[in-house]
C-alpha cells in the first residue's frame, strides 16, 4: 500500500555509489530504504556478519543471477539534504533477492558466429564478477579457464602499461564505472 509508506525524499542512483535510498512516513516516522550492490551495500551495515553474507552473495552471483541488497535506518526527520555520507551509513540488513536475467537464445548464437568470423566479444558490465562470469559461460565469451575476469576495482589499480599488456587475455569486465567502458575501448582499439 503505497498510500501507507509515502515517499518524502530520496537519494538517487548513482553507478559510482551502486546504491539508491528513498525515505519514506510511516506510522508518524521516517524509513530509509537503501537498496543495490550487495558487496557495497554490506560495507554500510551494522551488526552483521559481512563474510557469511557475501558467501550467500557469491552462491547466488555464481549461479548467474543478480542479486539486490536491502537494507533500512529510522530517522527523526525527514532529511532537508539527503546525503550518502550521512543517510547511507548505520543501515539494518534486510536481506537479499536475486533474480536471473538469462540472455536472450540467440545471443549464444551471435557469440558463436563472432567467434567464427575472428571477432574476439568480450563482455563489459556493472554486474556482480560472479554473475557475470557465469553469464559469459553461458554464452561462449568466456572459455573455461581461459580468459580473465577483471573488475572495475582492479582495473583502476592497474597502470596503462600493466593494463595493456592485459587487455587480450581479459574476457569480462565486472563491477565497471561508465568511464572504465571507455578506457577499455580505447585500450582495446590501441591493441588493433
Amino acid at each position: 500500500n503505497l498510500e501507507a509508506w509515502k515517499r518524502v525524499a530520496e537519494i538517487a542512483f548513482d553507478s559510482e555509489r551502486k546504491l539508491m535510498t528513498t525515505f519514506h512516513e510511516h506510522d508518524n516516522k521516517i524509513i530509509s530504504f537503501t537498496k543495490g550492490a550487495p558487496d557495497i551495500l554490506l560495507q554500510k551495515c551494522i551488526n552483521i556478519d559481512v563474510p557469511a553474507l557475501q558467501k550467500k552473495v557469491d552462491e547466488m552471483a555464481t549461479k548467474g543471477h543478480r542479486v539486490m541488497g536491502f537494507g533500512f535506518h529510522y530517522w527523526d526527520a525527514v532529511p532537508e539534504k539527503p546525503e550518502t555520507a550521512i543517510h547511507e551509513i548505520e543501515l539494518n540488513f534486510l536481506g537479499f533477492t536475486s533474480i536471473i536475467d538469462p540472455p536472450r537464445e540467440e545471443v549464444a548464437e551471435a557469440v558463436a558466429q563472432c567467434k567464427a568470423a575472428g571477432i574476439v566479444p568480450v563482455m563489459i558490465t556493472g554486474d556482480h564478477p560472479l554473475t557475470a562470469k557465469a553469464i559469459a559461460q553461458r554464452i561462449g565469451i568466456l572459455s573455461e579457464g581461459k580468459d580473465l575476469v577483471i573488475t572495475g576495482q582492479e582495473l583502476a589499480a592497474l597502470d596503462e602499461g600493466s593494463f595493456l599488456s592485459k587487455v587480450e587475455q581479459i574476457g569480462v569486465y565486472a563491477r565497471v564505472s561508465p568511464e572504465q567502458k571507455l578506457q577499455i575501448v580505447k585500450a582495446l582499439q590501441q591493441k588493433g
